[in-house]
């Protein structure tokens, strides 16, 4: 009789032990999970930080290629009137040479391919395509620089340079020669002349 009285408080303490220890394990599972919930919560909030740029870095990246193709004129308006058929402007990033430029006739004889790099004022500077006159049988082409960001954006405050291509298709006899003139945030003047082969 004793001995069963033994067992079966035995039996009661082991189970009341084990009850502890599961509630131990749950209550510390339970704080596991808020601790990798707070961690996933924080890891979130530094991704989202991380997204968002300091408004007070620099941001070149003023406009999109498309967006300021829509404030400028467009190339073969610019250049109407000298015999051409078909014209594109594009700009092609940094470059090394500043302030130079090529003339390229091709095969066809009625293509030119102009290749040059100016200098900006700024980080958000862009070559754009100004201007085209025709004197005394020279087409001058002007391409100049323009900062086309706004008053929430910064710049970096340094000049740089930048590269630019113009292909020009013309219906057929064109200007004897051509020249290139850079209207840079430095210099201004003619940087390239060919004439017509």
């Amino acid at each position: 009789m004793k001995r069963r009285t033994v067992w079966q408080t035995a039996a009661v303490g082991l189970t009341a032990g084990l009850a502890g220890c599961a509630s131990f394990d749950e209550s510390a599972d339970d704080q596991q999970t808020d601790d990798d919930s707070s961690d996933d919560q924080q890891t979130d909030d530094d991704s989202n930080n991380e997204d968002q740029p300091d408004e007070d870095e620099p941001n070149d990246s003023a406009m999109s290629d498309e967006e300021i193709d829509e404030e400028t004129e467009d190339p073969q308006e610019i250049l109407e009137g000298h015999g051409v058929a078909e014209a594109s402007f594009s700009r092609t990033g940094d470059c090394s040479d500043p302030e130079t430029a090529s003339i390229e006739f091709l095969d066809s004889e009625t293509e030119v391919l102009i290749e040059g790099c100016i200098q900006g004022r700024n980080g958000c500077s862009v070559p754009v395509l100004l201007e085209s006159t025709d004197e005394n049988g020279t087409l001058r082409i002007e391409i100049s620089e323009e900062d086309f960001s706004d008053d929430d954006m910064v710049c970096t405050e340094a000049i740089v340079e930048r590269g630019y291509e113009l292909r020009v298709r013309f219906e057929s006899e064109f200007a004897e020669s051509i020249e290139v003139f850079h209207d840079g945030a430095i210099e201004s003047g003619v940087v390239a002349t060919a004439s017509r082969p």
